[in-house]
Order: C-alpha cells, then structure tokens, then sequence
C-alpha cells in the first residue's frame, strides 16, 4: 500500500512539475479559435508547430512569454506547405496580447492584427523572424476600423529582430486616435521584397490623417542590406504630407534607406538622425560586406560574429575555419564551393558565386576589410562592394564664404608686412565626385590694401620708409604716400582632398556623439580682374577723402615702358592665380560648415600699383610730363575748388632707389568661413524629368 501511495504521490508531483515548466511542444491543426474571455497561454521553451494551412485565432488573450534561456518557438511542419501564424481578431477591451522571448520560424504571416481588432494593451518584446519567404507581409497590423476602449490601445514592438524574410513588418493607422504605438529597438536584416516596386518597405508605416504625433513613437531602428526591386530600403512611410519625428536611423555606412517626402513630396517627412549601425546599442551581429573567392569567404562584420554553419550548392555543410582579423571574419574551406554562411545569431547569407575566369575579377585593396591583403573583387557593382564605395553617392554642394583678406606683397617687399585685413566673400558650386575629392568652382569679390583706416580690421600701420643715400637714411617717405586699396573680382577652380579615415566626406557621422571635424588640403587656378586706388586727403580739418584709380597714373614706369608688348601686358588688369588652401569642414546631414585659409599668388607685380622698378620709373619728369596730357582726370581739390596739386601726392622722393629687391609676383591671403548644402544631384534628376 506504502509502494502505491509513492507511485501515486510522484505521479502528482511530476504532473505539477509538468505543468510548470510548459508543454514541451504544442500542434496546432486547421483553426485553433480562442474565444472572448478565454486567456491563451504558452509556457516557456514551448515548440509550436503548424501544421500545413494552420492558424492560431485569437480573439480573447494571448499570453506567450518566453525567456531569454527558455523561448518559445513557432514554426512549420513543413516549409513546403507551411501553416499560416497568429491571428488577432474580434474586440475585447479588457484583454491583453502578450508575446516576448519567441522566435517565429518559416510561417506565411506570422501575426496578424485583423481590421476588426480591439484590445488593451499589446505587448511584442524581443521576438525574431525569419525565413518566412511567402511574400506575405510578416506582421500585419490593420487600423482598427472601430474600438469600444475607453483608455487609447497600448502597442508596443521592440526589442525584435527580423532577417531573412521576403516581407517586412506593416503599420497602419499610426498617429490615429484611440492607438498609440511604440516602436523601438528594432532589428532589419537581409530581407529581400520580390517585384518591381522599389518603395516597399522593410518596415511600412501607414500616418492617419488627422495625425497625433503623440500617438506614434519612433525610436532606434537598424537596417542593413535590405532590399526591394534590388534597391537598399529600409522605412518607407505613406499618407498625407506630416513631419515625422523619429529617433535614430541605423545604417550600413551612414546611408540613408528611407523612403518618404524626399522621394516624393506628396508623402510624410522623416526627421531623424541617421548613423552607422556599427554604434547600434546592443549585442546584434550586423554584416557590412562580403567577399567570395576560393575557398574563403571574407565577411565584414562586428566582433560578436561567427560563423556556424557553410553550406554547398547541394545543401550539405562543409568543414571550416574563422578567424577575425581587424574587423574581417576570415572563413576557410576547400574542396566544393560554399553557397550559403549560417551565422550564430541564425542569418543566412548568399554568397556571391566564385568568377569563372580572372577576367571577371580584379585586384583590389579595399579599406572594408581591414587587415586583410589585396584580394580580388568582383567588377559589377553589388551589395559586396567596399563599405566606402557603396555609401558614396556623387552630388553638388552651393554655399558661401565670408572673411577677411590681406596683401602679402612681393617676397622681400620693402614695407613690411601689414598689419591690415580687408572683406573678402564669394559664392561657390561644389562637385562632389569621389569619396575624398571634390571640385570646386568659386567666385569671390576681395579687397586688399596697406594704410586704409576704412578696412574691416587695421591691427598696425607700417614704419614709416627711410631713402638711404651712400647708406644713409636722407628722406622718409610718409605713410600717407605709401597707402593702397585693390579691389579684386576672383573666378576659382579647386581641387580637393579630404583627410578621411573610416568615413568618406558626405557620409561622416560624428562618432559617440562627438564632433567631427574633416581636415582637407586644397589647390586651384584662377582668373582675377583688379583695380587699385588710393585715397587722398584734401583737407585735415574737414576729413574730405578721395579715392583715385592709380591705373589712370601708372606708377614704377607702367606708361611709358618701351617694350609695347611687356607694357601691356604688365599693365592689364586682369591676371592668373595660382593657390593652396587648407580647410576644416564639419557635416550635419546635408549641411556643412567649414573654415578654410588660402594663400594665392598671381602673375603681376601690380597689385600694390608697384613693381620692381625704380620708384616712379626712375624719370620723374618724364612721368610727369607724360601724367600733364590728362591732367584732367586728376580730382578736384573738395577744399579749396580747384584742380588738386599732383606734386603734393606724387613726390619726387628719389631717382635710383629700387622700390623692391626681385621681381617677384604679388601674394593675398583669404581667411574665410562658409556655409554649404547638399543638394544631390539635380542634373541627374533633370534628365529624369
């Protein structure tokens, strides 16, 4: 009797034990209904297999909470002929949908919230879907077309991670009233939507109208290599023209895989920051690249990766070895050819097919995987492209500088360097062609000058200049006669490079929230037309100033060289540029604010009207006598109403005393800031059109 009592008494224990720890697996056969006020559970660790055509109903609760160690599985009995998924439906106000720790597995529409659906909260949390490839969308969330709740529905999808699926995840009806959605930490990889609309989104979100932005929050979403009609995509949203705000876009290399007001202005407008998903909080296991030559797969990949699984054209698996090497997964094998790379986190990835000859492929040192010899890479452009490659979109840039200016003079110019700085400005269209290079092309409107007190900033005047006769100072020449203002019209065309390292120039993110500055060096050619003046004091008391243009008097010899070839050519206002720049340049999205200091040097000697002759030609009457047939255009004296005395401005302050020691061309510096904007490429669009 004792003996029975213990089987009996084990028997209970082992059956409450049973129950505790969940069915081990669950069958689901045709339609399994649950009804209104019935709660449905499913314990932890539990498998649930649909049996061809099979789908779980749900219109009372539903409560499926796995555990990290011990999650819930649903799948298909046979891939073949799968079963269909979860399907909520029917309006309960007081009850729940509950799903967390559960991984979906080869099933046609693995949840689904019918139009007629109401409930209180639901709550989806770290979940995983995958291989579901039957061009159905893998959760399906329809508007509520009607909801008896007298508090909002609570939807919250996060945590989750959905690959190798042939359809995204749909919202509909997000900002309505009576639902507010939470959508955050949310994982896309390797989906791939078959059929020629390339607007389908991995993840679709359908705004109502009339929109609460209270009612829809968008956190961080990664995606990588994604797509749809062979196009990168990621979140697309439709509905009325509304301003989104979301969180965090998560991408390969900074790009940007989202479809809304930018692809067509009648849609909403997505504002978030877009980063690269290799600062994506958590531990998921994001590829960047990939790269298929004999007997080794290179994967480009974050550190938590490994390989589990090589698979052959014939389905079987092939021995292998990994190792990392810098942020490259080296996979080794040999004698088949691998197929498909089964990674720890459970995605699948096709590898590209081996070349059939070396005319397919060429050597190439790419800057994906680092740490890893020149290998060979295919020619077409694919999704195993180098990270920087494959980011990079060639556009245009319009933007403008501001700053100051000042004359450098002749290499040994005998005044000294001034202290003066003068306005300089200009507007420029940008070409963004490579990665590190652009083109640039400028027009600039500059001043430069000595002794000007009208300039935008005088730190200092010059010492004043001594004639040395037999080596000693007999005569100084006052400032007054020294001054200049040259007002220069400027056509640029520059090359640039920019110091990059994991970035290239219109894809750099600030890394952790960081500034990031981009450092470049710059060298161009130009044209410049100039002018130069000087001011002359009529009257101390009463300030009156003029301006004259020296090219109508033409110091240092200009009017009366000999060589009519060299004299015009000397005396032609326009002359060529030659300049190296160095730049500083920090991107925001489509903005980019940058410093730049360009040093040019021209081809004439005259900027400052000086050149390297003698002081006034070295024949001072016969510059005078030449001056007299247009004495005319010498300016009217505002103090006393008659012609100005042109000895007074004009001096005869030496004969043989060299103005400059070389012949040297003038220099300027520019010392500017600007603003630019990204603008894509419009030409492109324009051909479209």
């Amino acid at each position: 009797m004792k003996r029975i009592f213990k089987i009996l008494l084990s028997f209970i224990f082992f059956s409450i034990l049973y129950q505790a720890n969940g069915q081990d697996t669950l069958r689901i056969e045709g339609i399994r209904k649950v009804t209104k006020n019935e709660d449905y559970k499913i314990n932890a660790g539990t498998i649930v297999i649909f049996a061809p055509g099979a789908r779980l109903w749900i219109e009372g609760s539903l409560t499926a909470n796995g555990t990290p160690a011990r999650p819930i599985q649903f799948t298909s009995e046979d891939s073949k002929n799968p079963g269909v998924g979860i399907i909520i439906n029917g309006y309960s106000e007081k009850e729940n949908i509950n799903i967390t720790h559960a991984y979906f597995n080869q099933l046609i529409q693995p949840l689904s919230f019918e139009p007629f659906w109401s409930r209180q909260n639901v709550n989806i949390e770290h979940i995983i879907i995958s291989q579901s490839k039957y061009n159905e969308s893998i959760i399906m969330v329809s508007k509520p077309l009607t909801t008896q709740n007298l508090q909002p529905i609570k939807f919250t999808l996060k945590n989750s991670t959905f690959f190798n699926n042939s359809a995204g995840v749909i919202i509909d009806g997000a900002g309505m009233p009576g639902i507010e959605y939470d959508l955050n930490n949310l994982v896309f990889q390797e989906n791939k939507v078959k059929g020629d609309d390339a607007s389908i989104g991995i993840l679709q979100i359908y705004i109502a109208s009339p929109f609460n932005a209270k009612n829809l929050n968008l956190g961080q979403m990664a995606f990588s290599n994604n797509f749809a009609s062979n196009t990168k995509i990621g979140l697309a949203l439709y509905g009325n023209n509304e301003v989104i705000t979301g969180k965090t876009i998560f991408t390969n290399s900074s790009e940007r895989v989202v479809y809304d007001y930018r692809s067509d202005p009648r849609i909403p407008e997505l504002k978030a920051d877009i980063k690269d998903v290799k600062e994506f909080d958590g531990t998921n296991c994001f590829v960047y690249g990939v790269q298929h030559i004999k007997d080794t797969v290179f994967i480009a990949a974050t550190k938590n990766c490994n390989a589990i699984a090589l698979i052959d054209t014939n389905e079987l698996e092939i021995p292998f070895t990994q190792s990392f090497k810098g942020d490259t997964l080296q996979i080794l094998y040999s004698n088949t050819e691998a197929k498909v790379l089964v990674l720890n986190n459970g995605l699948r990835i096709d590898l590209p097919a081996l070349a059939k000859d070396t005319d397919e492929w060429v050597k190439k040192d790419t800057s994906t995987l680092t740490g890893v010899s020149p290998i060979y890479m295919q020619k077409t452009d694919s999704v195993t492209e180098s990270k920087n490659d494959s980011a990079f979109t060639r556009s245009f840039e319009v933007g403008m500088m501001v700053g100051l200016a000042n004359y450098a003079g002749d290499l040994k110019w005998r005044l000294g360097l001034p202290g003066l700085f003068d306005w300089s400005g200009g507007v420029f269209l940008q070409y963004n062609w490579k990665p590190k290079w652009s083109i640039r092309l400028s027009a600039y409107y500059t001043q430069i000058g000595v002794h000007n007190p009208m300039a935008a900033l005088m730190l200092w005047s010059v010492e004043p200049t001594f004639v040395v006769q037999k080596g000693q100072p007999i005569k100084q020449i006052p400032n007054i006669y020294n001054n200049f203002r040259t007002t220069m019209f400027i056509g640029d065309i520059d090359f640039i490079y920019y110091f990059m390292n994991k970035h290239n120039y219109l894809k750099s993110t600030p890394k952790d929230n960081k500034i990031h500055f981009i450092p470049g060096v710059g060298a161009g050619l130009g044209l410049l037309k100039f002018d130069v003046y000087r001011w002359i004091v009529f009257s101390r008391s009463k300030d009156t100033i003029e301006w004259i243009n020296l090219r109508n008097y033409g110091t240092e010899g200009q009017r009366f060289r000999p060589n009519t070839i060299m004299k015009n050519f000397i005396t032609s206002p326009v002359a060529v540029t030659f300049n190296l720049s160095a730049q500083l340049t920090f991107v925001y999205k489509k903005f980019r604010f940058r410093g730049e200091v360009k040093g040019v040097i021209t081809s004439t000697d005259y900027l400052d009207d000086y050149g390297g002759g003698i002081m006034y030609g070295a024949n001072y009457p016969l510059w005078f006598k030449t001056l007299s047939k247009d004495a005319k255009k010498f300016p009217i004296d505002k103090y006393t109403g008659r012609q100005a005395n042109f000895q007074k401005f004009f001096p005869q302050l030496t004969t043989f005393l060299p103005r400059t020691s070389d012949l040297f061309p003038d220099m300027y510096f520019q010392y500017h800031i600007g603003v630019s904007y990204d603008i894509g490429m419009p030409i492109k669009k324009w051909r479209k059109k």
